[in-house]
């Protein structure tokens, strides 16, 4: 391989564990979700690499339950499947201080 610098030689340290929006994002960067869903979570753009994920903006419209409900079942509140693509059954396994944590930090992303 290569001699290549690090992306990083810092520390990285994840904040408190519990349902905030802080530990929302660190698990939202964990699990790489602006991959597909766009830097500003707000959609995948035509030119990277798919898949394009949806903006996650619409999340807002969601309850805490119905975000979820969502992350665990693979039906979304509107009663669509969320694309195999979408690893949303290992999110679904998370907990529930990890998932409302994820929900406390989509829910306050500014509008795209």
């Amino acid at each position: 391989m290569p001699d290549a610098k690090p992306v990083t030689t810092a520390s990285i340290v994840a904040p408190p564990k519990g349902p905030t929006a802080r530990y929302g994002e660190y698990l939202l960067s964990y699990q790489d979700c602006r991959q597909c869903h766009g830097k500003n979570l707000s959609g995948g753009m035509p030119g990277q690499l798919p898949p394009l994920g949806p903006d996650l903006g619409v999340i807002k419209e969601w309850s805490l339950a119905q975000f979820v409900a969502t992350m665990r079942t693979g039906v979304d509140p509107g009663g669509h499947q969320l694309s195999e693509q979408m690893p949303w059954r290992p999110i679904g396994r998370m907990g529930d201080d990890e998932l409302a944590a994820m929900y406390q930090y989509l829910a306050q992303l500014p509008p795209s």
